[in-house]
């Protein structure tokens, strides 16, 4: 269920309406009296898009994402170059259900805040009220990250982990370059980056590691500078080809 938000920002109305959503699953008519939904989450998860397509794709991944690790999810639309339009927010819940009996059994929220044109730059202070406390925040940015981005800047300050898809760089090289010279900047040190990018291709680094597993191969380890892969992809099936 999503709720759209009037013109207003007050944690306080934020929490309530969280709150009422939650207590609205639990009244579920259809539920196993015996069967208690939990509101839970073990971190904060802001979420940084530009374009409506990367937010739907966020929604979609969301429920199986907080399936296994239940947040509190701050999800910011921003549009800089589009026409100026104000912050506009809506609260949503996520629920998980027994895969045996449906029965709903795990209760976490979604506030999605959208903005356009100069008011962007306004959405970290509009968002990061709404942390939940005491638990660990990470941020995924679908956009290459620039030490000059106000937005990036506002939202690491109150970041332990930056989440990146360096597959997803317009300019991989310079864009990595940029990354690395982002955390050089002392105000980041308490920050830590993971690249999902990086995690795709831990088969191919467990696979070159365990080469080096017989005790013969390690003297070559030093002469490594560099590595190519080569595969073969496996032929699609033609109705697995997009039109």
């Amino acid at each position: 269920m999503q709720i759209q938000l009037g013109k207003t920002l007050d944690v306080e109305v934020v929490e309530r309406q969280l709150a009422e959503l939650w207590q609205g699953t639990a009244r579920d008519p259809n539920a196993d009296a015996d069967a208690a939904v939990l509101r839970t989450r073990v971190a904060n998860l802001l979420v940084f898009v530009s374009h409506d397509a990367e937010l739907d794709d966020v929604h979609e991944m969301l429920g199986e994402l907080t399936a296994i690790h239940p947040s509190r999810v701050l999800a910011m639309l921003g549009k800089p170059e589009a026409t100026d339009i104000d912050i506009e927010m809506s609260v949503e819940t996520i629920c998980q259900t027994d895969k045996r009996t449906g029965v709903k059994r795990l209760y976490c929220e979604e506030i999605t805040l959208k903005a356009q044109g100069k008011f962007v730059v306004e959405l970290p202070s509009a968002a990061l009220p709404l942390v939940a406390p005491d638990l660990s925040t990470f941020l995924w940015w679908r956009n290459a990250p620039h030490a000059s981005d106000k937005v990036l800047d506002k939202l690491l300050r109150a970041t332990d982990r930056l989440v990146i898809d360096s597959a997803e760089f317009a300019q991989p090289l310079a864009d990595l370059i940029e990354v690395n010279n982002l955390f050089g900047e002392a105000e980041y040190d308490h920050v830590g980056v993971s690249d999902l990018n990086w995690a795709r291709l831990t088969f191919w680094r467990e696979l070159l590691a365990d080469f080096y597993d017989v005790a013969a191969y390690r003297t070559w380890l030093d002469g490594v500078d560099s590595v190519q892969v080569d595969y073969v992809a496996a032929e699609l099936d033609e109705t697995d080809v997009a039109p």
